[in-house]
């Protein structure tokens, strides 16, 4: 039931792609909004446009690139959408379009909103300009408040949370420790341990014939798969840029992430969602989610010894990997509710309009 009165709310956004946790994060707030709340998303490119659209989210583009050059035009298409879609909020997720989205509510007289889904540097006179700043994380708060200088009455914490729908997963049980597959989602970079869960593979590779290593995603170290894969053909599986991400989990039964900083990565949460057995480094915001030793592994050093000797011990102690997985499963499917996140996303956003 609702008041009747729509709140019409404009996320900004630089690409949807499908190996991005903001576009499934937009995916997974149209899906649990209440009909008094409407979203539209404005961004430039990306994959998975098509894909949102199909599923129902209302997709625009912008007209010109993200550029200083065509600020004003990007600045004017905001303003224009905003007056003739009585938009109310303007919600952007990423830093430079807080820039124009804070410009264009103040010029419209609307209000304004970001989730800081990274813990970045730099550029500290143009960030966090918006009226309220959501952290994802502990890990982002502290960020905002001690580097960036942002008053804490302006942030308000908000873990994400995670729908099962979006993953075509209707059915919320869990599945169990399914196989031998190691798995790697996300960008092929340095910066997510790319470099060094190759490294691991390797090794583990040469002393168990009967492992996989399952790879999903694109990036800068892409080539790098070849020479394993030739090595190792039947061993090593790169998948590329998935549509469909739940394909891959279903396949695999343990997630390596020796991110060199990670905010609170959705890819935990989708590891939970789907009994994984999760091995990561204990930076930013995943020990927000990870419990050492009660749900999974973190590792502080974020070397590939480390890392291989527990991924080592997980294979070779089945009865403790079950208990993590198990463990994890739990947490995300009673704590990570996308439908109790998307509820107080809906509070703050009432509170913001209630100053216009």
């Amino acid at each position: 039931m609702t008041s009747g009165k729509v709140t019409k709310v404009l996320h900004l956004q630089t690409s949807l792609n499908l190996t991005c946790g903001i576009t499934r994060y937009l995916q997974s707030l149209h899906n649990n909004h209440v009909d008094e709340f409407h979203m539209t998303v404005l961004c430039y490119d990306g994959d998975a446009v098509e894909n949102l659209r199909e599923n129902g989210v209302d997709v625009k583009l912008f007209n010109s690139s993200l550029t200083w050059y065509y600020l004003l035009s990007n600045l004017l298409q905001i303003i224009r959408i905003v007056k003739n879609s009585n938009i109310s909020i303007i919600h952007s997720h990423h830093r430079w379009l807080d820039v124009l989205g804070s410009i264009s509510a103040k010029l419209c007289g609307i209000s304004s909103i970001m989730t800081c889904h990274s813990i970045v540097s730099g550029k500290k006179f143009l960030s966090y300009r918006s009226d309220r700043i959501i952290a994802v994380s502990s890990a982002v708060y502290t960020n905002l408040t001690e580097y960036f200088g942002v008053n804490s009455s302006r942030i308000i914490l908000l873990r994400n949370g995670i729908d099962p729908s979006v993953y075509k997963k209707d059915n919320l049980s869990y599945t169990g420790i399914k196989n031998n597959a190691i798995g790697f989602v996300g960008r092929l970079t340095r910066d997510k341990g790319f470099d060094i869960f190759l490294s691991i593979g390797e090794r583990i590779l040469e002393i168990n014939s009967e492992i996989k290593l399952i790879i999903a995603g694109d990036g800068e170290l892409k080539e790098a798969i070849s020479s394993l894969s030739r090595r190792y053909p039947s061993q090593v599986i790169y998948k590329g840029v998935v549509k469909n991400i739940e394909s891959v989990y279903s396949e695999i039964s343990f997630l390596i992430m020796p991110s060199e900083l990670d905010s609170f990565p959705y890819v935990v949460l989708e590891a939970g969602l789907f009994s994984l057995v999760v091995i990561a480094s204990s930076t930013g915001g995943i020990p927000e989610i990870i419990e050492d030793g009660i749900d999974g592994r973190l590792i502080g050093t974020r070397t590939p010894d480390d890392f291989f000797k527990e991924v080592l011990y997980v294979l070779n102690n089945r009865a403790v990997a079950e208990r993590w997985s198990v463990n994890l499963f739990k947490k995300v499917s009673q704590n990570f509710s996308f439908s109790s996140h998307a509820r107080k996303l809906e509070s703050i956003y009432k509170k913001l309009n209630v100053f216009k």
